[in-house]
């Protein structure tokens, strides 16, 4: 008995563990994709004029902000020093604004001495694109007024200045060193998961099945004469005349036939819907078997009939329980479940078995 049991827990813990498997196998491949997307983008980091090109995917680490030359309803134009001795324009969101702000007041107060580094920095991703007329005009602006290349000349700003503009559209991103090491964790997580699930799980699943023979001085043979001869649901509920044997959640239960107290078929049916239109409906058919402790062993069935069959059958087995739903007992079942037990008890005591 505790040999089929165990097979049968293991079985269970398989199943659970292929689909953690395929759950991190399918989150791996979207951090491989992510990975390879970000890889494909240029790095704002290393780009120097040259690669400049209008549409242009990049990525990098945003530490030095110049100043900011405009704004408009849902962001901040800014300017941010780019390859060797150059500048663009770089503009981001509102919602992005703060980590902008504070980096530009950074790199204001290193431009003057009164901090000796730039610790702070934002990983961005964006496009960058070729500034439109009435944003070159007031990028431009602002190095002439400034005179912070030394002169302003727009020979001496076109130079320097170059007429791009680098769109950030997220900040909330991990590096790509971040997102192999990510990936790594989980891999790892997941097979020490996996190694947990494979083999503690099953050696320890007949722990309560052995404690309840154990407790109630059972003969343990009975027991397995009980469990070998019951009626087997699903594969993995068994009812037998004096026991009912039953998992949940990586343990293998027993209890005592008088612990059934309702038998009942329930159906459930789901309506799925799309953007806010009804598309199709599901229908699931369960058995519930609501036992002493007013937990439900729940057994899913193919149609009302093959409900009908397995509440038939439950019902000869443990004739003194209460059959079918109705109203009456649902109200029972939910005001005074202790009058319900008693019910039964004296029903199976009066012989109704």
């Amino acid at each position: 008995m505790y040999k089929k049991l165990r097979k049968q827990m293991t079985t269970t813990v398989v199943v659970i563990t292929v689909m953690c498997l395929m759950l991190i196998i399918g989150m791996a491949l979207s951090i491989s994709g992510e990975i390879f997307t970000e890889i494909n983008r240029k790095n704002i980091n290393s780009m120097d004029k040259y690669d400049l090109v209008n549409g242009i995917d990049a990525r990098g680490r945003i530490n030095a902000i110049l100043d900011y030359f405009g704004t408009d309803d849902e962001g901040y134009f800014y300017i941010i020093p780019f390859g060797e001795d150059q500048y663009i324009g770089m503009y981001v969101y509102d919602d992005m604004d703060t980590n902008a702000y504070e980096i530009m007041e950074d790199t204001y107060d290193y431009l003057i001495d009164e901090r000796d580094s730039l610790d702070r920095y934002m990983h961005t991703t964006g496009t960058i694109y070729r500034m439109e007329d009435i944003c070159e005009e007031y990028y431009q602006s602002w190095f002439i007024e400034s005179e912070y290349l030394g002169g302003n000349s727009i020979d001496l700003i076109e130079k320097y200045a170059l007429s791009y503009l680098y769109v950030v559209d997220s900040t909330n991103v991990l590096p790509i060193s971040g997102r192999l090491i990510l990936m790594s964790a989980l891999i790892v997580g997941t097979t020490i998961i996996m190694i947990f699930l494979m083999i503690l799980i099953p050696s320890t699943s007949n722990g309560k099945v052995k404690k309840y023979i154990t407790n109630n001085g059972l003969s343990l043979e009975a027991v397995e004469s009980d469990y070998m001869n019951g009626l087997r649901l699903n594969g993995k509920y068994v009812f037998g005349r004096k026991y009912v044997f039953y998992p949940t959640a990586f343990k293998n239960r027993i209890v005592a036939n008088s612990d059934v107290i309702w038998i009942y078929k329930h159906l459930q049916v789901t309506e799925h819907s799309v953007y806010g239109v009804k598309t199709h409906t599901t229908t699931d058919h369960s058995v519930f078997v609501k036992l002493r402790s007013g937990k439900c062993i729940v057994i899913n069935s193919k149609s009302d009939s093959h409900s009908d069959d397995i509440v038939m059958a439950l019902s000869k087995l443990y004739s003194f329980a209460f059959a079918g739903w109705s109203q009456e007992l649902q109200s029972l079942s939910k005001k005074n479940y202790p009058e319900l037990i008693r019910v039964v008890d004296q029903r199976r005591i009066n012989g109704q078995v």
